[in-house]
This record gives C-alpha cells, sequence and structure tokens, in this order.
C-alpha cells in the first residue's frame, strides 16, 4: 500500500508495509524453497521466525553411510555431524533452494543428543527416565528414551529433528501414537515411513533414532538402512511467499 507523506511542505510518496500476520503453532504452511510447492509443519514461533518441518516422505538417505561414531561421555554413538543424514540436508538439499529461500532461512546452533531406550516402566507420565512414547498405540505399553549426553554440532541452515524437538512441540515429557503420527503425517493411520530423526541410540553404536510410522513409536535403525528424510529448518517469513493449508 502507498500513501502520501508531507515533508517540508512537500508531497511524497512511501509505501507503507503492514503488519505481518504469522501461523500458529502446529499449523502446515506451504512454501516453495527449492522450486515445488512443498507443506511444512509449524513447530515454533518466535518473532517473524518459524522452525518447520516438511511434511513429505519423497526424501531419502541413510543415516551414516561410513557409521562415523562420537562419545557422549563414555558411550560410543552415531555421529550427526558430517554424516551422509547431515550433508544431504544441509549441502546437497540446502544448494536446491532459491536464493530468496537461502535469504530467510536463520541458522540454529544444532546440538545432538544420545538416548539409552528402556522398554519399562509402562506407566504414563512416570519421571524415571526423559522421555515416554506409546508403542503401537496401546494404552498399557509406554517405552521410554533416557537422554544420557549431547554433543554441539553447531550451525546449521537445515536439519534433521532431535527427540527433544518432538517432545518440546507437543508439550510434555510423554506421548501417544496419535500425537506422533499427527506431527509427523497429520493422521493417524498407520504408514509404512520411518523418518530419520540425529538422535544417536546408546547401547546400540550403529543405530539411531526415527519416528516409526508402522507402530506409532520411536525406534532405533542401522545407520546405513535408507529412511525418509523430513528437512527442518528455521525462516523468516517476512522474507518468504508462504500460505496456511487449509485442512
Amino acid at each position: 500500500m502507498k500513501s502520501l507523506l508531507k515533508i517540508n511542505n512537500s508531497l511524497v510518496r512511501v509505501k507503507v508495509v503492514s503488519s505481518l500476520i504469522l501461523p500458529n503453532k502446529g499449523d502446515i504452511i506451504k512454501m516453495n524453497l527449492d522450486g515445488t510447492e512443498r507443506q511444512y509443519r509449524v513447530l515454533s514461533v518466535n518473532g517473524n521466525v518459524c522452525k518447520v518441518m516438511g511434511m513429505f516422505d519423497d526424501f531419502t538417505s541413510v543415516y551414516n553411510s561410513t557409521s562415523t561414531t562420537t562419545t557422549f561421555g563414555s558411550i560410543t554413538a552415531q555421529k550427526y555431524e558430517g554424516s551422509t543424514l547431515d550433508t544431504y540436508l544441509n549441502t546437497t538439499w540446502y544448494n536446491t533452494l532459491s536464493s530468496e529461500a537461502k535469504n530467510a532461512i536463520v541458522p540454529e546452533n544444532v546440538v545432538q543428543y544420545c538416548y539409552k531406550y528402556y522398554d519399562e516402566p509402562n506407566t504414563p507420565n512416570t519421571p524415571t527416565y526423559t522421555y515416554q512414547y506409546q508403542y503401537n498405540w496401546s494404552n498399557s505399553d509406554y517405552e521410554n528414551a533416557d537422554n544420557v549426553g549431547n554433543v554441539t554440532v553447531g550451525e546449521r541452515n537445515v536439519f534433521a529433528l532431535d527427540l527433544k524437538d518432538i517432545f518440546d512441540y507437543i508439550g510434555k515429557v510423554y506421548i501417544t501414537s496419535d500425537e506422533l503420527m499427527t506431527m509427523f503425517w497429520n493422521s493417524t493411520t498407520k504408514v509404512s515411513k520411518y523418518p530419520w530423526l540425529r538422535s544417536s541410540r546408546a547401547g546400540s553404536s550403529s543405530g539411531a533414532w526415527g519416528a516409526n510410522g508402522n507402530s506409532g513409536n520411536l525406534s532405533s535403525t542401522v545407520a546405513t538402512r535408507s529412511n525418509v528424510v523430513r528437512p527442518a529448518l528455521n525462516i523468516d517469513l517476512s522474507k518468504i511467499e508462504w500460505s496456511v493449508v487449509t485442512t
């Protein structure tokens, strides 16, 4: 919108920028970042910057073709920094983005966590371990992921989510199968898809965590297996075209 402003008895035409109406946490928005219009889940909103996760399953990669490891205290586990997955997201896919999209991205100082799996206790909201998640929609079966340490990966433009991102988004330390499925697929129906997370698995130096669409839970897989890749990034929506998906 343009308007006339009087300055020193002269009329000057100025551009009036209206305030940006942002999406809400949980909304799905459409953006064309890489030449294809795709849908993204809004995980958090901080001013004009939203953390988003891709809501598509057509990207695949192994976690780490060379099974590189690092240490979390005394525990040796998969290393995200410099992994095949890290390179795929922050280099390969990032380099397909438009200059406008790259300009709108706000890098994140990424941290990788390592979690140990525990089968019990199976009562939800039991504070024995860091996180709990429902297994295969069973009200009596909750499994556990316990944070045993972390390492700093460094600044990334595009990255895979950590378990922490999932529980921060849902807002509690235990989640149901329906909540996990809705976050990743906007549906509670089983799907044979397994998106990688960047979290490594304690007690299994060759494995890393992922979301399991077939059993509605979190699980680990060997790092050399090819799974779904969901890009996550922080983007300034005042610098990019976007729209909310009506569901």
